[in-house]
């Protein structure tokens, strides 16, 4: 009886884990972004984007470039907020003269995601030592 459990739980996580590695990026917004920027110390260079979701909990988003294909992809934590974005934007923390994206906003949504800054932006924004950009961007659903 034990080994059966073991078996089907072992088949279930398997599936998970198949399922979870073969999911189809999810794009919901495509923005063009004027200067070179970072994705968790990741350097992307200015150009056009799209930003997709992937996996099945909606906490994971990709970045990538729709020339160079060049992409990141990163834990972006889903924030409520109080009020809804109009439109679908990028918000990026201009830190010591680097670009940061830090919300990705989707249009008519009441939440946005998050993305980790690492340390030393964190003591810099602590510090109010920045400023932000705001890139509209566009909707990719159809």
């Amino acid at each position: 009886m034990k080994r059966g459990y073991i078996a089907v739980l072992f088949v279930l996580l398997v599936g998970v884990v198949v399922s979870y590695g073969q999911a189809e990026p999810r794009p919901f917004l495509r923005a063009k972004i004027p200067f070179d920027f970072y994705v968790e110390n990741v350097p992307l260079q200015a150009g056009t984007y799209s930003v997709s979701l992937v996996g099945p909990y909606n906490d994971v988003v990709e970045v990538r470039n729709m020339s160079t294909l060049k992409f990141v992809v990163v834990r972006a934590f889903p924030t409520d907020h109080a009020m809804r974005a109009g439109q679908a934007k990028l918000t990026f923390l201009n830190i010591e003269g680097e670009q940061v994206l830090t919300q990705i906003w989707e249009a008519g949504e009441g939440s946005h995601r998050e993305i980790r800054i690492d340390k030393k932006a964190t003591e810099l924004a602590r510090r109010n030592a920045f400023a932000t950009t705001t890139i509209l961007a566009r909707s990719a659903k159809p």
